[in-house]
């Protein structure tokens, strides 16, 4: 049965680089609708332009966008799902299937430098010191109850995301591996 596993946490967390390694190991498939947004921004479009806007003030793209994208990506696949950082909400937690929630807990002294150094090497601007600021305060208010929501559903596991890379991969790998293994989930 395939499942759909979700990596959560705050902006510069690692959810993507967490997801590629997963990915890499166990043959998942990945879907980052951050990564879906960013290309649709790329193609100069009217809804690229809105969402361009809209992630450029941090503030976080409708649901019903989001979910559209996520749903038909989860039809599509044959295999095994990894999402990347969704839900975002209560709201969409309840209404997307989930089997189960990684969330990568980090400080916010961590992640202000990790997106600091991304707007450096990546050129993102998305990440400067306002914009890291708000999207902080959008996560606390917005995404943290959805932690809540699957920790009261047994369907969490929260690992320490501040260390390196390949160190939150050791915390990461044998939770997979056993919900891979789970078909009771």
């Amino acid at each position: 049965m395939k499942k759909v596993i979700s990596i959560l946490g705050p902006p510069g967390a690692g959810k993507d680089t967490q997801c590629i390694l997963i990915s890499k190991k166990f043959k998942i498939k990945i879907i980052s609708p951050g990564d879906i947004l960013r290309k649709e921004t790329r193609k100069n479009t009217s809804l690229g332009r809105k969402i361009k806007d809209t992630m450029k003030k941090g503030n976080l793209i409708p649901d019903e966008v989001v979910e559209k994208i996520i749903k038909s990506e989860v039809k599509k696949s044959k295999r095994n799902v990894l999402l990347s950082g969704t839900p975002r909400d209560l709201d969409q937690a309840k209404r997307l299937k989930i089997d189960f929630l990684i969330f990568l807990r980090c400080t916010k002294k961590e992640i202000t430098g990790r997106l600091l150094k991304r707007a450096k090497t990546q050129h993102r601007s998305d990440d400067t010191r306002k914009t890291i600021e708000h999207r902080w305060k959008v996560y606390k208010e917005m995404t943290e109850p959805v932690i809540a929501y699957y920790k009261k559903k047994s369907k969490l596991k929260e690992v320490n995301g501040n260390p390196p890379i390949k160190e939150v991969f050791k915390q990461v790998y044998p939770i997979i591996k056993k919900i891979l293994e789970n078909d009771n989930l």
